[in-house]
């Protein structure tokens, strides 16, 4: 019964989300309607700008009449005349909060002009984002008592060269005769907020020489930063350093489209809204953070449910990129604060949740992400009037991203730095595991009388899967050469235990099949699934040169015979240790002469490749060994001679597998 209330709970939060997100902006309209209504009546005006030679900066918001037109049908005649022209509404703000997004809104303001020699005056809206345009009305009287309407267009899609006013904000020209007084309509929406500030062109001039300085400074500091840190990624080739250069840049973008300065500069032709470029900048932008999330916070080792959460949320984003290219993006707006906030959350949770589990970078990633979120909602609450509208709620969005950038380039050094402190310990530590292995094995062979004994393994990496050794007693001498499954850290633990279970058995004194039967069912017992001991063993009785060898799949010795002049492979075989519990050893005699040859090998000399992924194969193994054989090389010099051919024949091709040899040579 519970868990039917906790669903029922869910589904009324649902309807109640869904009932704010419509008809929030509806109530908005309404307010302001009503209040237009009430103030009508009342018979209120905004007042009139009045220009003189001493100022030449004119905030319009406290100077403008408001009208909502909720259907978006009324003309200029419609609204300059009665009634419509009664119902307007006083501004009560220097830059307006409409508190949520009206669909087409009318402004009215009047200019007196006292000045005694300025004309020429430039109306500018600071706040983009109108995306049916921004339309001025200018009134003509000189044709009669009812005045035609000369009406002036700003929008997106009009190429920059062709707009009246050039500029990377809306704007407009107006002509004001000194002691002229005029009145000018205004048409724009959907609007949340309205900025007009009317000015003297030298004045503007002025605060747009010194705006410009800070645009620069932001943009050179972001083009840096990418710069930068694309460099690195170039260096590292860490994909980290190429989401953040993305996500950097597309931010940039974003923030570009926001000035004004993506249509000036990077698409003066105008083929898109402002609404269309932001959905746009803001989809792919969304998918870089989420890309980045999940490669810098490793998020799929340390946090893998949000690093699933977070794929799901990369691809919901995939119609928001989607929607502008079919002009429909204005379905995103209605539930662009549901996405932003998912969003935030998601990325501030796993920043938080992996500093907590000790990944040290991740507290300049919550910082950054911190500050950013932090000046996003404090702009989110000025639109919706909650905060005002000034330059440090208007501006800190675009300061924080230049403070998050720089932030997010630092946590992603503490991450290298961390990283490589990280990768010289486990150099550390593999080197220690390295002198350990290679202790295991003999440093030089027993010395024997006419006979010639070397050994020799190169792990693939520090540590690896491949041992021999030597055991001498009693007039005995025993090679043993083993391969354990893998190469590596998971190929060396099992060598070193491998390694005590074998001079633990061979203290035994064992025949050979029953040492390799015992090897094998405690090795059974031992190993995990998969992993198993190919071992071979050759036990040579030194003064009858009488030779007993059993192999459990690894390659087959080759025996070279200086009567003949031949190489053959002495065929033992079975299955490897530790594969099945009963499974029988068989045993091969030979009798060396003077002058043979026996040569053990493991298979990562026989199959290593080159660049055309040819192995280099048996009968290459087997004309090596012949030839120096042949040529009466020390036990040394053959392995030399092999491992020398092997490379020779890789070239400069990683070696992918452990190389071990042992060479007895009859004297």
């Amino acid at each position: 019964m519970q868990s039917r209330a906790e669903g029922g709970d869910r589904k009324r939060m649902k309807f109640l989300l869904l009932g704010l997100l419509v008809f929030c902006p509806l109530l908005a309209q309404s307010l302001l309607a009503v209040d237009a209504q009430d103030r009508a009546s009342d018979g209120a005006a905004a007042p009139w700008v009045v220009l003189d030679d001493r100022r030449g900066e004119y905030p319009l918001g406290l100077h403008l009449d408001l009208l909502v037109d909720p259907d978006m049908q009324w003309t200029i005649e419609d609204v300059s005349a009665p009634p419509l022209a009664d119902r307007f509404v006083p501004g009560r703000q220097e830059n307006l909060q409409l508190g949520g997004f009206i669909p087409s809104l009318w402004g009215r303001f009047t200019v007196h002009n006292t000045t005694t020699r300025t004309k020429e005056w430039v109306l500018i809206s600071t706040l983009m984002g109108y995306e049916n345009g921004l339309d001025l009305f200018v009134p003509d009287t000189s044709a009669g008592p009812s005045p035609s309407w000369t009406v002036k267009r700003v929008e997106g899609r009009i190429p920059f060269k062709d707009r009246e006013f050039q500029h990377r904000y809306p704007g407009f020209r107006l002509a004001i005769e000194p002691g002229e007084t005029r009145t000018f309509h205004l048409r724009l929406g959907p609007v949340q907020a309205l900025s007009l500030v009317l000015w003297s062109q030298e004045a503007f001039a002025e605060q747009d020489h010194d705006a410009q300085i800070v645009l620069g400074a932001y943009y050179g500091l972001i083009l840096v930063m990418a710069l930068y840190n694309l460099f690195i990624f170039f260096s590292l080739r860490d994909r980290s350093y190429l989401y953040y250069v993305i996500l950097v840049t597309l931010a940039g973008f974003w923030f570009a489209n926001w000035n004004g300065l993506f249509t000036e500069y990077l698409w003066p032709e105008g083929r898109w809204s402002w609404a269309q470029l932001q959905v746009l900048s803001f989809g792919l932008g969304s998918a870089a953070i989420f890309k980045f999330v999940q490669s810098f916070l490793i998020t799929r080792v340390h946090l893998p449910r949000i690093h699933h959460l977070i794929s799901v949320m990369i691809a919901l984003h995939v119609p928001i990129v989607v929607a502008p290219f079919f002009e429909l993006h204005a379905l995103f707006f209605a539930i662009q604060q549901f996405f932003e906030l998912a969003k935030w959350s998601l990325v501030l949770t796993a920043g938080i949740l992996t500093w907590h589990r000790g990944f040290r970078p991740a507290r300049f990633f919550v910082l950054a992400w911190t500050t950013f979120v932090c000046a996003g909602f404090m702009i989110n609450l000025a639109f919706m009037g909650v905060l005002p509208l000034n330059f440090i709620t208007l501006n800190g969005f675009q300061i924080a991203h230049a403070l998050e950038a720089v932030l997010l380039s630092l946590a992603l050094a503490d991450r290298i730095n961390l990283l490589r402190a990280e990768k010289e310990a486990q150099e550390a530590e593999l080197q220690t595991a390295h002198h350990l292995q290679m202790g295991l094995m003999p440093t030089r062979p027993p010395r024997l009388e006419e006979y010639d004994l070397a050994g020799r393994c190169r792990p693939a990496t520090h540590v690896g899967g491949d041992f021999f050794q030597y055991f001498e007693r009693d007039g005995k001498l025993s090679v043993c050469l083993a391969d354990v499954t893998g190469h590596g850290m998971e190929a060396a633990v099992p060598v070193m235990m491998f390694s005590g279970m074998l001079c633990s058995q061979m203290e035994e004194e064992r025949p050979l099949d029953q040492l390799f039967s015992r090897l094998n069912q405690t090795l059974c017992a031992t190993l995990v699934s998969r992993t198993f001991v190919c071992l071979t063993v050759g036990e040579l009785d030194l003064a009858q040169r009488c030779l007993r060898l059993t192999n459990a799949a690894c390659p087959y010795p080759f025996h070279f015979r200086a009567a003949t002049g031949a190489v053959e492979e002495l065929q033992v075989e079975a299955y490897p240790l530790g594969v099945l519990p009963e499974t029988a050893f068989e045993t091969l005699e030979r009798t060396l002469e003077k002058g043979d040859y026996l040569v053990f090998c493991s298979d990562g000399i026989i199959e290593a490749a080159n660049d055309q992924e040819a192995i280099f194969g048996f009968e290459q193994t087997t004309e090596t060994i012949r030839q120096g054989c042949a040529g009466g090389l020390a036990a040394e010099a053959l392995i030399d001679r092999l491992l020398s051919a092997v490379q020779d024949f890789s070239g400069d091709v990683p070696q992918g597998d452990d190389m071990t040899c042992v060479v007895l040579r009859v004297v």
